[in-house]
């Protein structure tokens, strides 16, 4: 996580403990306006998310700047396509920081949609078959 995001991390955490510590209508209101402006956080990412992960990994998740595609280039979508095809899954933690940031912005440069995570955790394809479907090679869903 660069350091801007560790911060927002840290953040979101405070504010989710101050929410959950409170039943004032006002006061969460507040705390859901603070979190709404660091990131896509809701009230039901609030209210929902000890459901599937602990408070740290949802912050850590929600604080992670998801990169436009329009600020991305097919080179850089290559870079880290490469990168992610090559760890481990010992490294599954880096896989899904790389996916969650860069992942609709490479779908967005090579005009596929719902494909990334699955070709990466499903399908365990390699990179040279990720840029071959991609490409458009051998099919798949297209972005309109």
């Amino acid at each position: 996580m660069t350091p801007e995001e560790i911060e927002v991390s840290t953040r979101i955490r405070e504010l989710v403990t101050a929410y959950e510590k409170t039943e004032d209508s006002k006061v969460r209101a507040g705390i859901l306006k603070e979190a709404s402006s660091l990131r896509d956080i809701t009230e039901y990412d609030f209210e929902n998310y000890w459901r599937s992960q602990s408070l740290e990994e949802f912050a850590d998740f929600a604080a992670i700047e998801k990169i436009k595609g329009n600020e991305f280039s097919k080179d850089e979508a290559m870079t880290v396509l490469k990168e992610v095809c090559a760890l481990t899954p010992e490294d599954v933690d880096r896989i899904v920081y790389l996916l969650t940031k860069y992942g609709t912005a490479i779908e967005f440069v090579f005009k596929k949609s719902d494909y990334i995570w699955s070709a990466v955790f499903e399908e365990n394809k390699s990179y040279s078959e990720v840029i071959e479907d991609l490409n458009g090679s051998s099919g798949g869903a297209i972005c309109l």
